[in-house]
């Protein structure tokens, strides 16, 4: 077949019949380059394929340092290793080996391996991520107020109500002080959900738990309906698995606070000079049948705002706010003046400790340095073995102090950073912080202040509060209400 001596594209045209002279005249020429650009290729490949035997090479294998987390996977320079089992063949020189898991922060190694060398590489323990949970606001409600653990589990949750007609009416006295109380919602957050305790909303002043063995504890204040044919102005049914009771009052009770266990009540009253507060072993007041509420153990100058009891239940914090005539706080976490939303200072704060309700004597009281004041009364504290671990705010930043729980002896362990938000405290006397870095969380070590890891995936707006609580964190931020789920292993 023949070439068409011209070729027309549009408006170019092709001699072919020129081109054709012109690379029969330099065929020797392009034959030459042809040749050497093939060997060029050949050398490079050879190169390539030999790059072991020339470079040298050694073998990585793998050891676990314990359990190792389903759906773990290894790279090495980016590549999967097929069979962690198996030795590894790679070139000599340095290498990173990346361990990743689901639900697990990753880890990463730049190892140097050697010509001819084996090198076992101990895979490290990853750490697990903890879990975020928003906690939504539940419908009729329009904005969070108080936070305070559960002495059975979880978390005790009050929330603002909508009033409706503008009429308002009777909130709960749980954990709450003051003539009137706004209406409100009160919810326990668990691990199984939210669940509203409207039994609770539905009293004056009331407390109840329900232990996991099943057991009922339950206590009630309600006013008498005419004080002049009575001593008490009310009465406070207290009904336990062993037997129902009642306390006479002669003043009008302000909250009521069951201990972990059911053993004591903790109750609140207005008293002259501010909240009256007493303290009732469940089994002592059985026997006696019905007793008059008398003997208090202390007295706030202002409205109970926190109750935080320890783990055992032989030790509480109880924090009040001054009211706002003359520059206090009132316990609704404001100043208690219209369009001012700063909230109490520190100095507005007052804490007292209660301990040795296990003793034969009287409990001890133990007024405690203010805490810094944070949204929702959410405290940086933490109950360890013996031991009260409490954040000061000195006035000029913040302290760690410990309180010891048998002698009340408190120490001063160090400063605190500014943007320290929780503490928890691990066996041995560990100390680990969850810190606001800017927009990100960041869980460190204390006092050396080590970053462990970040919380990327939870963002953090406006002014936030926490909490730590065992394996739970609640913190408040501008952008809603969150539950961080931790564990041991993963913060240490």
């Amino acid at each position: 077949m023949k070439l068409p001596a011209t070729v027309t594209l549009g408006p170019m045209e092709f001699h072919l019949d020129v081109l054709v002279s012109r690379m029969q005249r330099h065929r020797r020429r392009i034959m030459v380059g042809v040749g050497s650009s093939g060997l060029v290729l050949v050398v490079l490949l050879s190169i390539w394929v030999g790059r072991p035997w020339i470079m040298g090479q050694g073998s990585v294998s793998f050891a676990a340092a314990g359990e190792l987390p389903g759906g773990m996977r290894i790279s090495i320079d980016g590549r999967p290793v097929g069979d962690p089992a198996q030795a590894v063949l790679v070139t000599q020189g340095r290498h990173r080996v990346e361990v990743t898991a689901p639900g697990y922060f990753g880890a990463a190694e730049v190892v140097e391996v050697l010509r001819d060398t084996p090198r076992q590489i101990t895979l490290p323990a990853l750490r697990p991520r903890p879990q975020i949970q928003a906690i939504p606001m539940l419908a009729g409600a329009t904005a969070w107020t108080h936070a305070v653990p559960d002495v059975t589990q979880g978390w005790r949750l009050l929330a603002e109500l909508a009033m409706a007609g503008g009429t308002p009416t009777p909130g709960a006295g749980w954990g709450m002080t003051g003539p009137v109380h706004d209406p409100r919602m009160i919810i326990h957050l668990h691990d199984q959900g939210m669940e509203r305790l409207l039994v609770l909303e539905t009293h004056v002043v009331a407390d109840e738990i329900h232990l996991e063995t099943g057991e009922r504890f339950w206590a009630g204040w309600e006013p008498v309906a005419d004080t002049r044919t009575e001593d008490a102005v009310g009465y406070v049914e207290v009904v336990s698995p062993i037997a129902r009771s009642r306390i006479a009052t002669t003043e009008r009770m302000t909250g009521i606070w069951w201990s972990p266990g059911g053993t004591h009540l903790l109750l609140a009253a207005a008293g002259s000079m501010g909240q009256d507060l007493y303290l009732v072993g469940t089994r002592e007041l059985h026997a006696r049948g019905e007793q008059a509420l008398q003997g208090s153990v202390s007295t706030t100058a202002g409205e109970v705002v926190s109750v935080q009891w320890s783990p055992s239940g032989t030790e509480v914090v109880v924090m009040s706010a001054r009211t706002s005539t003359g520059g206090g706080a009132a316990a609704d976490g404001t100043d208690g003046t219209d369009g001012d939303d700063r909230g109490p200072s520190a100095m507005a704060m007052e804490a007292i400790l209660i301990m040795g309700m296990d003793g034969a004597g009287s409990p001890l009281v133990l007024r405690l340095p203010a805490p810094p004041m944070r949204s929702l009364n959410l405290l940086p504290m933490s109950w360890a073995e013996e031991v009260l671990y409490w954040t000061t705010d000195t006035g000029l930043g913040l302290a760690l102090d410990t309180i010891d729980l048998d002698s009340g002896t408190r120490t001063r362990q160090g400063p605190l950073d500014a943007a320290v938000i929780a503490l928890t405290v691990l066996p041995g006397n560990v100390v680990r912080t969850l810190n606001a870095d800017g927009g990100t969380l960041v869980v460190e070590t204390w006092p050396d202040q080590t970053r462990l890891f970040g919380l990327d995936d939870l963002p953090v707006v406006g002014e936030v509060a926490g909490q730590w609580v065992g394996d739970h964190v609640l913190l408040a931020t501008g952008n809603g209400l969150w539950q961080i789920t931790t564990s041991e292993e993963g913060i240490r």
